[in-house]
């Protein structure tokens, strides 16, 4: 939960502008005034002000290319990638699960940094992010930042394809790399169907925890 957080924390602060930083910033606006909101925890406009806060996060992560890069490492006895060894099913049901899980944790995580947001803001103490440099190439832009917290000094950076992000850099380890190296050891031990319970379970576990 410590990377989402920190992702999060990136997401919601951008503060310059850019071809990509310029949306992200109109994201920022939008978020925090959802998040502000005081509403009573399932009731028809906090289920609303989810809903909206899932839409916003879609127009900036591209879901199936981030959840098929995830499944990119071979499997030993089909010696093609886990995901084209899987039936069409079984993507569909990986890509839904992925996306709804990284939604569920954002959302949390979003409170969450709230209440630190504006703890921050009173002792002004952490919080600090300095954005470095924007670079594209053709389709391809990254976007280069540091946070400095009152613990820790983390590089985050944004992998684009087009408008949308598809993967993180930390402290120069992407994620969509550290989640290949899991679920493939995951898929190996103990096969995908398991794999897809477990994010099943998780999933139920987010949303009880709410």
């Amino acid at each position: 939960m410590k990377t989402l957080t920190i992702l999060i924390t990136i997401l919601i602060s951008i503060s310059l502008f850019g071809s990509q930083m310029e949306r992200l910033q109109k994201t920022e606006d939008k978020l925090l005034e959802l998040i502000n909101k005081k509403f009573e925890s399932g009731s028809k406009e906090d289920n609303i002000r989810k809903n909206d806060i899932r839409k916003e996060l879609d127009s900036l992560i591209h879901y199936d290319s981030f959840s098929k890069n995830t499944l990119l490492g071979k499997d030993p006895k089909t010696k093609k990638s886990y995901w084209d060894s899987i039936t069409t099913e079984q993507q569909k049901e990986f890509k839904t699960l992925f996306k709804e899980l990284i939604q569920e944790a954002w959302i949390k995580e979003l409170k969450d940094f709230n209440n630190e947001k504006n703890r921050t803001l009173k002792k002004g103490e952490k919080g600090n992010i300095t954005y470095k440099n924007e670079k594209t190439k053709g389709n391809l832009s990254m976007v280069y930042t540091v946070i400095t917290t009152e613990d820790e000094i983390t590089n985050v950076d944004f992998r684009f394809t087009g408008d949308y992000i598809t993967d993180f850099i930390l402290d120069d380890l992407s994620v969509t790399k550290r989640y290949r190296k899991s679920f493939s050891k995951h898929i190996q031990q103990k096969g995908f169907d398991s794999l897809l319970e477990k994010m099943r379970t998780k999933l139920k576990e987010l949303k009880e925890e709410k």
